[in-house]
């Protein structure tokens, strides 16, 4: 009598099921266990190298210079040249840089990217590509001419559906006129309108409104203008809707011209809409707009509105949220408002100031009780204060105090809604 066999035989689909669950383990074990299940068979070692390398994340530390990167990149471009299957496994690729502005010269970022289109090259099936600048600006025409046709290659590509650019100065927006799958886009920082003059090396905003192909789901903007302009003009033609789908909208209100291009967003989204974030409220020039153009009950699919201020001294910030959601036309379905509020320079025993009802504290409250946000389920107030010249236990004893000051600024709403208030002290000098 043969004595059975110990052989087991593994379904492959069960196999791949197994290293699928080791890939959304992000422990050391987890990762060692997947790059040694790369040594069963081919099968496996296809299957494992999807997730292996299936993200490229090339970050600038603190304190790296230029050769320190450079050889990081040259490691990458190595590992794609000697083996030509990885590249068209990469799904996501990010590169992140910290070059100040005073190192912004065509030698400091040669050295850095010249070795990008050919890196980028092989990434035929890339879906999201990113491009962080942390410490500075960088112009676009600065990280090489070579890139561009590459550039141009990966943003035909039907599987690309998200590109970010921080800090990068005036992107050509013409590249994305044959980009046919985007549905995120981030663009941070890029020139301003007043700048074209000084860079007459610079793509100026189209003469004519460019057609643009795509339609998005999520966008971020700052400081961007100029680029939202020129993405506005293209639905005026016929064939161009690039905003009609878009569902996150994420805008700073840092200027005039600001204001009024996101509000031109929100009105071609006026019905995907449902989440809005904006920052920089707090700046004059909303506060002391003649006509406030926004009128959030006009956007009807808005269910959550998350606004971030940055202030000094809270002067201003009451009267920029409630002229903000003061509406003039229909109810409002927004259901869920949340505010981040950042105090800079908090002086311990000082705090109430920061909550006068003659700031306008009131006036929101009305506003926000009024019969136009009926559907208003819960108002959540983040407070982050700085504090200087005190010590960790003065500033962690005011911390109710606050709270209590916060609560009782917005007392109808307290009794209308679920109102949620969440406090961060953070001292800036004691070391206790």
């Amino acid at each position: 009598m043969q004595p059975a066999s110990t052989n087991i035989h593994i379904p492959p689909e069960i196999v791949e099921l197994f290293v699928d669950e080791l890939a959304l383990q992000h422990d050391h074990s987890s990762k060692a266990a997947l790059r040694a299940c790369a040594l069963v068979s081919k099968g496996v070692h296809d299957r494992v190298a999807c997730h292996l390398f299936s993200t490229i994340n090339l970050i600038q530390k603190d304190g790296w210079g230029v050769k320190k990167m450079t050889e990081r990149l040259e490691d990458l471009l190595q590992l794609l040249t000697n083996n030509p299957g990885i590249g068209p496994r990469i799904r996501t690729f990010s590169l992140e840089t910290k070059a100040p502005h005073e190192h912004l010269n065509f030698d400091f970022m040669n050295l850095e990217m010249h070795m990008l289109p050919a890196i980028l090259r092989p990434l035929i099936h890339l879906e999201k590509l990113s491009f962080r600048n942390l410490q500075g600006t960088v112009r676009f025409s600065l990280l090489g001419e070579p890139l561009v046709p590459v550039f141009k290659e990966l943003l035909k590509s039907p599987s690309l559906s998200s590109l970010e650019l921080r800090n990068i100065d005036a992107f050509p927006l013409k590249l994305l006129t044959s980009c046919t799958g985007l549905k995120n886009i981030c663009l941070t920082n890029p020139l301003m309108e007043h700048d074209y003059d000084d860079y007459l090396d610079m793509p100026k905003p189209p003469s004519t409104p460019l057609l643009f192909p795509f339609m998005l789901e999520s966008a971020v903007f700052f400081d961007s203008a100029p680029a939202i302009e020129g993405l506005l003009g293209s639905c005026n033609a016929l064939s161009s809707q690039v905003f009609c789908r878009l569902r996150h909208l994420t805008v700073a209100f840092h200027s005039h011209k600001d204001i009024l291009t996101a509000w031109g967003i929100m009105l071609q989204a006026s019905e995907s809409l449902e989440v809005l974030t904006i920052s920089r409220l707090t700046n004059s020039n909303y506060v002391n707009l003649v006509e406030n153009p926004v009128d959030l009950s006009l956007l009807h699919a808005l269910r959550c509105v998350d606004v971030i201020i940055g202030t000094g001294n809270g002067t201003t910030t009451p009267k920029a949220l409630c002229k903000l959601f003061t509406t003039k036309e229909s109810a409002s379905n927004i259901e869920l408002i949340r505010f981040n509020l950042n105090y800079g320079g908090v002086v311990a025993g000082d705090e109430e100031l920061l909550f006068r009802s003659d700031r306008g504290w009131s006036a929101l409250d009305e506003a926000l009780t009024s019969g136009k946000y009926g559907a208003l389920k819960n108002v959540v107030l983040k407070l982050s204060l700085n504090y200087q010249w005190s010590t960790a236990a003065i500033v962690e004893a005011q911390k109710a105090t606050i709270i209590s000051y916060a609560r009782r600024m917005l007392p109808m709403v307290r009794a209308s809604t679920k109102l949620r208030v969440w406090v961060k002290m953070i001292n800036m000098t004691a070391k206790e």
